[in-house]
């Protein structure tokens, strides 16, 4: 695929994730004002964050795990042999998931108790029965993970992201019941379950008209290496992680009392809204060219692929870590601070922040260095998986049982910055050791411009705080404020970027002259 389309695939799959995103937050929101951060939410959101987790993990696992095979299915035999392996794959999938998720109703109890170990009984109970709600439809997210894969490998990739937009439009329409009917915020859940078995239905449809196409298979220079039983493990371990690490997030943020899971959870949704579904659209079109390249043998394209997507994901995550640091007491504040949440809960969110921002630049290399890494056959997954995380977690709980007593809910983000870069570096060790240098001396000016464009908007935003002075309390005027130092920071740093040559801006400004020309004619 030429890079052109590649940005443009990765520019489409972005802007839905942001739509998603902006419902995430739209749902956190009403949330905060309509039920506070106290017992209900935190039952709530662990709850949500169980199933939700599981969810997200069944899908990274199915694209990491699936895609490349898929891909070379569907170039090789064509569109009748890739329909007949995923009716057998779909219907094994959610059978395995009912199994499961049918043990873990009847546990829920003691998944509960062991999860969250700070909760106090009506805690427990209400959090054991959103858990069951949400519990009985996640066999059907596992097989529109599955599905979701397929739709990757035949580079439709905008179809499950829409889908997956139908869960959070169902909470959205419960929410703005709530203050009709004075439904409690169990109503939620119940919505999301409903949007669930909607967004199956949508996944079916779009496989389906996928599948009726037909191309011609074609036969590829070198062998595809078959996945091995220790690179399917390697996969599911790096998702025991994913899941793992929020799992002990959670349980450390519930021995802080009262809205400590609450007050992280709405940092988190606020943090991740940009920078996390360009992130995560990088790695899902990138991945797709990583594995085609290695079918290939072609090392020089996967190097260079590598280097494209880092600059692809932090040129637009570098600037949006940067206004989250500078900007995180007024943008909570605005967002949060009015209706049922209490000023101790936004001076708490706030701080976790703070914590979470430098964590987005981690989180988007290491994304782009997983990818390219398991799209490689050839690596010792098990080798490299099962040592990396086995320190990044226990550098985790560690830090969390030394700074929890001091810093409360602040040692949660702070220990998962730790253990993520931790987790980076070992990442990118087992890669230059299999592949050689992934970014040579001369070839880190693109990075380097980046950071300096990024300084630049830093400084831009706090002069613009400055010249506003300290005087915005009300709400109107804290969001103009928000507005004019992201704006002058965005503006400082596209031009400074666009100054220093960073070749994304000319990818970008090529994108819009089509555009452009487009919608003249």
């Amino acid at each position: 695929m030429k890079q052109r389309g590649t940005l443009q695939n990765i520019i489409s799959v972005t802007f839905w994730k942001t739509a998603g995103m902006g419902l995430s937050l739209i749902i956190a929101l009403a949330i905060a004002n309509l039920f506070g951060a106290g017992l209900a939410t935190d039952a709530f959101f662990f709850a949500r964050r169980l199933v939700s987790n599981a969810a997200a993990g069944l899908e990274r696992a199915f694209h990491l795990l699936q895609v490349p095979p898929l891909v070379r299915l569907a170039e090789t035999r064509g569109p009748d042999a890739l329909s007949v392996h995923l009716r057998k794959r779909l219907w094994q999938v959610f059978l395995a998931a009912a199994v499961i998720c049918a043990a873990a109703f009847v546990f829920s109890e003691q998944i509960v108790a062991l999860l969250a170990p700070g909760f106090s009984g009506a805690q427990r109970q209400a959090a054991e029965t959103y858990f069951r709600v949400l519990l009985a439809v996640l066999p059907l997210s596992a097989a529109t993970a599955l599905a979701g894969a397929t739709l990757n490998a035949l580079r439709l990739f905008r179809m499950p992201v829409i889908a997956r937009l139908i869960p959070r439009l169902c909470a959205v329409a419960a929410l703005a019941l709530v203050p009709v009917f004075a439904f409690g915020i169990g109503a939620v859940a119940l919505a999301i379950a409903a949007g669930t078995v909607l967004m199956a239905g949508l996944f079916a449809f779009c496989l389906r008209q996928a599948l009726a196409r037909s191309w011609t298979p074609v036969k590829t220079p070198s062998p595809q290496v078959p996945y091995s039983q220790r690179r399917i493990w390697a996969m599911l371990l790096s998702q025991f992680h994913v899941i793992g690490a929020a799992w002990i997030d959670m349980a450390m943020a519930s021995l802080t009392g009262e809205g400590g899971i609450a007050t992280l959870e709405f940092a988190q949704r606020m943090t991740n809204m940009a920078p996390g579904v360009v992130t995560s659209s990088v790695v899902v079109v990138y991945y797709t060219e990583f594995a085609s390249q290695l079918a290939q043998d072609n090392r020089d394209a996967f190097r260079t692929s590598v280097q494209e997507a880092l600059r692809a994901t932090l040129f637009f995550v570098m600037p949006a870590a940067v206004a989250l640091f500078m900007l995180n007491r007024p943008l909570v504040s605005a967002l949060l601070g009015h209706g049922a949440f209490a000023p101790w809960a936004v001076a708490q969110t706030a701080g976790i922040v703070a914590w979470l921002a430098p964590l987005l630049l981690v989180n988007a290399v290491l994304g782009a260095l997983a990818s390219a890494l398991f799209a490689d056959p050839r690596l010792p997954h098990v080798r490299i998986i099962a040592t990396s995380i086995s320190a990044a977690l226990a550098v985790r709980v560690a830090l969390n049982w030394l700074l929890l007593p001091e810093f409360g809910i602040l040692a949660v983000p702070a220990a998962s910055l730790v253990s993520m870069t931790l987790l980076m570096g070992l990442l990118y060790f087992w890669l230059i050791r299999s592949h050689g240098p992934l970014i040579k001396l001369q070839e880190t000016w693109p990075f380097a411009a980046m950071a300096i464009a990024s300084a630049a908007a830093a400084i831009a935003i706090r002069l613009a705080q400055t010249a506003a002075g300290s005087g915005t309390a009300g709400r109107v005027e804290m969001i103009l404020l928000i507005a004019l130092c992201t704006l002058c920071g965005g503006l400082v740093y596209v031009a400074a970027a666009t100054l220093l040559k960073v070749p994304e801006t000319a990818r970008i400004r090529l994108l819009l002259h089509k555009a452009v020309r487009r919608g003249a004619a």
